[in-house]
Parts: C-alpha cells; sequence; structure tokens
C-alpha cells in the first residue's frame, strides 16, 4: 500500500469529523474513536485490497442513538453509499445502532466494549452479515458483549487466540484473512472455514 492518504474534514451537527482514506477499491469504513495519527497495522493490510475510510469521531461517541444518526449524516457527506464497517472497543455500540438503522454490506466487530445502550434492543433487526472477533484473552466483560451480539441473524462469532483488545495491532496478519475474506464473500465465508478459531 502506498503510504500516502488523504485527509477530509467535515462538519456534523456541529462536530468536527475527520476522514482519512488509504488504497483503492470497495469501500471499508473503519470507525476510530480516538485520533487518527496513521493506518492501524490492520488497516494497513486492508488497504492493499480495499479503500479504507478510516473515521476520527471522538466528538460523536454520545449514546449509541445519535452517533448512529450522525455517522449516518457523515458518510452521506462523503458520498459513501455501499461499504463494509468495522468496529471496534466503544465505537461497536455506535456501528450496531447504525447497522439497525441503515444497511452496511456487512459488520465487523474487534473485540466490542459496552454497555451496547439502546443498541442491545435492536440486535435482532440488523441484516448486515456481523463477524464477531472475541480474543481468548478479552476480559469477560467483552467476551459478554461478543456473546449478546449473536442475537444478530446473520452472526459470525469467531475467537482470535492469544489476543484481547489490541488485536487489531497486534495479530493483524491473523486478521487480515479473516476480515478481508468475510467482507468478500459475506454468508459464504463461514461455509469454508475449518473451525471458527483464528489462531496463527
Amino acid at each position: 500500500m502506498s503510504e500516502t492518504f488523504s485527509e477530509r474534514r467535515i462538519d456534523v451537527d456541529g462536530a468536527q469529523f475527520c476522514c482519512f482514506e488509504y488504497g483503492t477499491g470497495d469501500t471499508l469504513v473503519s470507525l476510530h474513536a480516538d485520533a487518527v495519527t496513521g493506518p492501524t497495522a490492520l488497516e494497513r493490510l486492508l488497504a492493499a485490497k480495499f479503500r479504507v475510510m478510516a473515521l476520527e469521531i471522538p466528538a460523536l461517541v454520545t449514546d449509541a442513538k445519535t452517533g448512529s444518526q450522525r455517522l449516518a449524516k457523515g458518510l452521506d457527506l462523503l458520498a459513501i453509499r455501499k461499504y463494509a464497517l468495522i468496529a471496534s472497543g466503544t465505537t461497536a455500540a455506535m456501528a450496531l445502532a447504525h447497522a439497525a438503522d441503515a444497511s452496511p454490506e456487512s459488520l465487523v466487530l474487534l473485540s466490542p466494549v459496552g454497555p451496547l445502550g439502546s443498541a442491545e434492543a435492536h440486535l435482532g433487526e440488523i441484516a448486515a452479515p456481523t463477524l464477531i472477533l472475541i480474543g481468548t484473552k478479552d476480559n469477560p466483560a467483552t467476551a459478554a458483549v461478543g456473546r449478546a451480539c449473536e442475537r444478530i441473524p446473520d452472526s459470525y462469532p469467531m475467537l482470535v487466540y492469544e489476543a484481547d483488545s489490541g488485536m487489531a495491532a497486534e495479530r493483524p496478519e491473523a486478521l487480515y484473512e479473516a476480515v478481508a475474506d468475510f467482507i468478500e464473500r459475506h454468508g459464504r465465508f463461514i461455509l469454508e472455514r475449518q473451525n471458527s478459531v483464528v489462531s496463527r
């Protein structure tokens, strides 16, 4: 992937929304609760195959419903219509609320952290195929959130061996194959996998 990126700043309901773009191909929106200083190790790998849009949204992380509405406005301003959505940690609640309201082509959750707030009541309404990645070293609360997300009708839970909430930075090569494959093949993904553990 090229080391260069493009940066855009837009205003969403008075809050600054920063977007950093890497790579080309189908669009993959990656939510960040903290300032984006560059692509994560996982995003760097994914940008070899996808157009990665890293969204810096600290000002938008309020309640899940408000976050979902503001995310939808931001994506509209960025003219993003078809996309896969990746969320980790505290951005999971917003991503889940957004997936219930909107229609991402797929959703990937990396060590989702609660509370899910109002999004939890609408998990059964999410139509997007959803990959739920939980590390074997994640804490019990994160594991519980992962189990709750299995109420999404088209969900695919997987364990990432010897990983925790830092899996995107610490195990990017192991995650890349599963995440890229899932985004490309959705429901066909699980039929061809040998097991539900990412171990290498």
